[in-house]
């Protein structure tokens, strides 16, 4: 015990009335005890705990995700996505959330891409693929996402993740939001597979029709574009690029005396086409 509990300096008292000196003498003394007791026993304030004087604030932005890094198959850890990850990937974010901060949204997600390369223009085309998100506090956490078989986008990022990229000329992008922390895009599509398009109704009418349906399971479909529509209206389903759901296209007879004719190309993702052009 440190020698100031023993050596406190004596309170003068005041004599005021017999018996009354001894009770005040004792009160003195205990408030002198308490004075010199608090420092040696470590009763510090907020400030002490800290060192600094104030507990640390979370830094803004980009700054709340202090580290990371990317384990890629459960096997290869490396610093940063680019040029690290494959198709058909495992990735798993390790990161840690900065001292002070609390209930940081933080995402990994992987898209299908049209193409191995980043294209403003056609990042509207991406499909999501697969995401991951969480709420975090300080400390270390992790994120998995799997890569898609063919082109693919990776993105690491602070928020919520974005279901549909773009269009170009909006800033519905997480570079755009400054919101990117690390990213990959890449792809091999090599299975060579071609699309499947084929006649697969013919319908009297009047007026006559027929129906083509287009499919790819493997790669996922990229685009429908029409190559010959004569005596015929045509009608192209709406679909998710990377999709590998089956879609009928309906074309319909315009004069019912003439001959008619339809021309189609379907592209999957991974850039492999079929022409098909049905006679009716």
């Amino acid at each position: 015990m440190p020698s100031a509990l023993f050596n406190a300096p004596r309170i003068p008292t005041t004599t005021t009335a017999p018996g009354r000196s001894s009770s005040r003498r004792w009160a003195m003394r205990l408030v002198a005890f308490a004075v010199a007791v608090i420092p040696v026993l470590g009763m510090a304030g907020p400030a002490a705990a800290w060192g600094s004087g104030n507990p640390p604030s979370c830094p803004s932005g980009l700054g709340a995700v202090s580290s990371y890094s990317f384990v890629i198959n459960g096997s290869t850890t490396v610093a940063h996505l680019g040029g690290a990850v494959h198709s058909n990937d495992n990735v798993v974010v390790n990161f840690t959330i900065a001292q002070g901060c609390h209930n940081i949204q933080v995402s990994l997600a992987s898209y299908r891409a049209p193409a191995p390369t980043y294209d403003r223009n056609t990042a509207n085309q991406q499909v999501l693929f697969d995401s991951a998100t969480g709420s975090f506090s300080a400390g270390r956490h992790s994120l998995q996402v799997f890569v898609p078989a063919c082109n693919y986008q990776v993105d690491f990022v602070l928020g919520k993740v974005i279901t549909q990229l773009g269009p170009a000329n909006t800033n519905n992008f997480y570079g755009d939001q400054h919101r990117l922390i690390d990213h990959d895009n890449g792809g091999t599509c090599s299975s060579g597979v071609a699309p499947r398009c084929e006649l697969t109704a013919i319908i009297d009418g009047p007026p006559k029709q027929i129906q083509v349906t287009v499919q790819d399971a493997g790669e996922g479909l990229s685009a429908i574009a029409i190559t010959s529509a004569v005596n015929v209206t045509v009608n192209v389903p709406t679909f998710a690029v990377g999709t590998g759901s089956s879609f009928v296209v309906t074309a319909t007879k315009v004069d019912q005396t003439q001959s008619s004719n339809l021309g189609l190309r379907v592209t999957n993702a991974a850039g492999v086409f079929t022409d098909c052009d049905p006679l009716y």
